[in-house]
């Protein structure tokens, strides 16, 4: 297997393209010189034109391919390359609109919003982005992303993973210039960005342009795909879990519209595996809990976007989306149930203007309301039927003084070996969340000349938010209870009792940002700078309480030198070195923060991150790019929380829980990644990426297991290695093989070892009613209750003395995903069609061992050896069929 799998990397590395290469020259229209550094994007890749105003770039030698052409100060270009066609001229304008059969001149940024960055940003976009995105159950932009270099592996039901160490909650999205702080349908399982929305994403997890802020970890920039100003479009994607369309219309060739609309069933899929269940039963034990799915899994959304350019200097946009997502399961055994709902809404509507008063400057401002609403209903419940060991009801207790009880536990207990005992444990919890948000923000630019430009701009913030929580447990917490409970044995007996968190919050934040960007360029393009500052400040506010916080500075600098090109099979070498500083508040600390939190003016802090990072990217001229940085990122200010609990009522048999804010959190992450990529090719194109991470956290007021301030520790998400394969094999222009193999290092879990192994009783109350005691108030002690209807259970419980806290790995991952695409296009190149079979999580089937350290049972006081699990996100390999047409 390993032999083939390295075969197969030597075989991307080594494979040239023998596509037909196209001469693209460059010139401005007015004056007839050739454009020095204009930027021709083509499949998701650019492309920038030398001294002659030329760039070669590899296109399909039976097809019609579109470019895209942008300069500084100039209209941008999109223009068709007819087939067999080996030169193309293209000329830029400084104002005016022309149209025809085959050119297109459109106002847009230098970048194409499509750029890839050393040292700030990966960029994935055209083919690239629907190859990778557009395959099984559920199509998603975040399976692209997850692929990026920089990206911890998270599992394929999971849309938030760590960037380069950070939290997976802090990867803030961007859609368009409109924040949207919980892009997610089941609960984070998947994003709401649909790659049939979306034109490109921009991953940014380098020290990016301060015109954004909110996040320490990461910014995903989504620039959604903006309507044909003179085609009419027409996309239909059936698939054997979903249904998708989208229409275009064009504007008076001035601009366009765009919707489109999802719909999944995975009823199918759930009632075929219920159905092979029974014969899966030996190979995957897990595959009972399908059986549980009351209400398959659905994604319902509809998205919109237009533009309308009224003058060669105005141009209005508008972008919309609405979905709700949802899932049911009542799962049961003869030990357990588990019933749990979950409902989802999230939408927003944006528009924005675009003006440009002079050649040299562009105005933008944008604004937009938002909501989201979620709510969650479950029902936990365990029974556990057992005996009284003889080890344990023999065993005589430690007292006080350090000497032995005169009677065993049997003695003080009243039971005895072999003994059936029986309880319960259950949770009830009900979440419902409601979020609003309105922004608004202006930008400026300003192209100075001789190589400056100058940005600025400020942008407001406001949420709001109501969360209603109500969970209470059975049995959670251990406390001492009186020593007269146990008759003749007067020292230390426990019992286990409820807990409650109950609370409701409606708090109110206003997020205001100013900042100022210059950069730079000689004339040459041999070396760059940018230099930028951005300040961010909040306003918090709720029932009963205001909360005012001292602005945050982030100052941030890159700078960029061309170490040399066209040397050899070299085309460029570019070298990058950046600094700075980035802030964040988390949504889900702060939402529940009310006026008993203890929180005053200037104690809430936004967690920081100082980044340092150092990079290089090198181009061949076999059209291979490979990127390297390395990073160094100082987490300081973070915020974490603690729960504690106090007794509310006589019997101290309840509990509610508060909860404490801190904001002296430290990070230290560090690490490198590369990408080797093979930009877009006739026959194979792809990339290999490498992230290697190093993150350690420490919440220093934060208690441990053993009741002692947590020290120094690797986050449970953290993996050392995450290695990413990305194959795409076209033989022939009608069929095409891709393939998506990743391999990650173990995730962190914790266990203990050593010590001595004691025995103690604990009265744990029976939610149900089916205990072997009840408490009489008035002696203050346990009664026997021989009916097996009491209102506690006593339980045998094990603990090791002087035991030692660890943390091992779990076994690697290996996630394989394969999708075979056959094609059909009518020669005018106005339809296509798209026959898929795709397979994901291919080796589901097999298992790797977790660890090889062992584990402590409280309940049987045994030493247990580390379980065999399997290391993928389902436990079935998972495969989908579908038709797509467009026209």
């Amino acid at each position: 297997m390993c032999r083939k799998i390295l075969g197969t990397i030597l075989i991307f590395v080594s494979v040239l393209i023998h596509a037909q290469e196209v001469v693209i020259t460059v010139f401005d229209a007015d004056l007839a010189i050739p454009l020095e550094g204009a930027a021709v994007y083509y499949n998701g890749q650019q492309y920038a034109c030398d001294s002659d105003g030329q760039v070669t770039v590899a296109v399909p030698d039976n097809q019609s391919a579109v470019i895209q052409v942008t300069y500084p100060g100039y209209e941008s270009v999109r223009q068709v390359i007819p087939p067999d066609n080996d030169a193309v001229t293209v000329q830029l304008t400084l104002g005016g609109m022309l149209e025809n059969a085959e050119l297109v001149l459109e106002v847009a940024r230098p970048d194409g919003g499509n750029e890839t960055h050393t040292g700030r940003s990966v960029s994935i976009a055209g083919e690239a982005l629907r190859r990778t995105a557009e395959i099984g159950i559920v199509e998603d932009i975040m399976t692209s992303i997850k692929l990026l270099p920089g990206v911890g592996y998270s599992g394929m039901f999971n849309a938030q993973p760590s960037i380069r160490g950070g939290e997976p909650g802090d990867l803030m999205a961007v859609m368009d210039g409109f924040y949207i702080e919980n892009p997610y349908h089941w609960g984070g399982s998947m994003s709401i960005f649909d790659p049939r929305m979306v034109e490109s994403a921009k991953l940014s997890h380098g020290v990016f342009s301060a015109r954004y802020g909110h996040t320490t970890a990461g910014l995903l920039e989504v620039t959604s795909r903006k309507p044909s100003s003179l085609a009419t479009e027409l996309e239909v994607g059936i698939s054997s879990s979903a249904t998708n369309l989208r229409m275009s219309f064009p504007l008076n060739g001035k601009g366009g519209i765009t919707v489109m609309g999802k719909l999944t069933y995975w009823d199918p899929f759930v009632w075929l595996v219920q159905l092979l269940a029974p014969a899966l039963r030996s190979v995957v034990e897990e595959i009972d809990y399908v059986n549980a799915v009351s209400v398959a899994p659905y994604i319902r959304n509809t998205a919109f976007s237009g533009n309308y350019r009224f003058t060669d200097d105005l141009e209005l946009t508008a972008n919309g989306y609405f979905g709700g997502d949802g899932v049911g399961t009542d799962y049961q055994n003869p030990n357990s149930r588990m019933k749990f709902t979950w409902d989802n809404m999230i939408g927003f509507v944006t528009t924005g203007a675009a003006y440009t008063p002079r050649p040299t400057m562009i105005v933008r401002g944008r604004a937009g309301v938002g909501f989201h609403n979620q709510a969650a209903i479950g029902n936990v419940q365990n029974w556990v039927s057992q005996q009284y060991q003889k080890g344990f009801v023999d065993e005589y207790p430690n007292l006080e003084d350090g000497t032995k009880s005169e009677y065993n536990w049997g003695e003080l207990l009243g039971i005895k070996a072999g003994e059936d005992y029986r309880y319960a444990n259950q949770t009830d919890f009900s979440l419902k969340n409601s979020t609003f948000n309105t922004q608004f923000r202006g930008d400026f630019d300003w192209d100075i000349g001789k190589g400056f430009l100058f940005a600025s701009g400020a942008q407001l913030l406001y949420n709001r938010w109501s969360s209603t929580v109500d969970q209470i447990t059975w049995p959670s917490v251990y406390r001492p209870v009186f020593s007269e409970v146990i008759p003749g044995y007067p020292y230390i007996a426990v019992a286990s009792v409820p807990t409650q968190w109950k609370t409701y919050t409606h708090n109110e934040a206003l997020f205001s940002s100013l900042y100022s960007v210059m950069e730079w360029n000689n004339p040459d393009l041999k070396l760059g700078a940018e230099l930028g500052l951005r300040v961010d400040h909040l306003l918090y506010t709720g029932d009963g309480f205001s909360i005012n916080t001292v602005p945050v500075l982030n100052p941030r600098l890159n700078v960029d030198y061309n170490l040399f090109k066209n040397r050899g099979i070299v085309d460029s070498v570019d070298l990058t070195a950046g600094t700075g500083l980035f802030s964040s508040l988390s949504h889900n600390d702060m939402s529940f923060i009310d006026k008993d939190s203890g929180l005053h003016d200037f104690d809430l802090k936004p967690a920081r991150t100082f980044t340092n990072i150092i990079g290089a990217k090198v181009d061949f001229l076999a059209q291979y790019t490979f990127n390297i940085e390395a990073y160094y990122k100082y987490g300081f200010d973070r915020s974490y929380t603690t729960r504690q609990y106090t007794w509310t009522s006589d019997e101290r048999t309840d509990t509610t829980g508060i909860i404490n804010y801190f904001f002296d959190g430290q990070a230290h992450m560090f690490g490198f990644d590369f990408m080797l990529q093979k930009k877009a090719s006739r026959f194979i194109d792809g990339w290999i990426s490498y992230s290697f991470n190093v993150a350690r956290y420490r919440d220093p007021l934060s208690i441990d297991s053993e009741g002692y301030y947590q020290d120094w520790y690797y986050p449970s998400f953290h993996r050392f290695h995450n290695l990413n394969v990305v194959l795409n094999y076209k033989p022939t222009n009608k069929f095409s093989i891709a393939a998506r193999l990743s391999y990650a290092s173990g995730a962190l879990r914790n266990y203990s070892s050593g010590g001595t192994i004691a025995s103690f009783p604990v009265f744990a109350e029976n939610p149900d009613k089916t205990g072997n005691y009840d408490y009489d108030s008035e002696k203050q002690m346990y009664v026997k209750n021989k009916d097996g209807n009491g209102r506690y259970s006593l339980v045998q419980r094990y603990y090791q003395l002087d035991r030692e806290f660890e943390q091992a790995r779990d076994g690697f991952t290996i996630p394989v995903d394969l999708k075979f695409s056959w094609f059909n296009f009518n020669k005018a190149g106005k339809t296509q069609s798209e026959m898929y079979l795709a397979i994901e999580n291919v080796f589901a089937f097999l298992k790797t061992r977790r660890t090889n350290n062992t584990t402590f049972n409280n309940y049987t006081g045994v030493e247990e050896p580390g379980s065999d699990v399997a290391s993928y996100s389902l436990p079935i390999p998972m495969i989908s069929f579908g038709f797509k047409w467009s026209y």
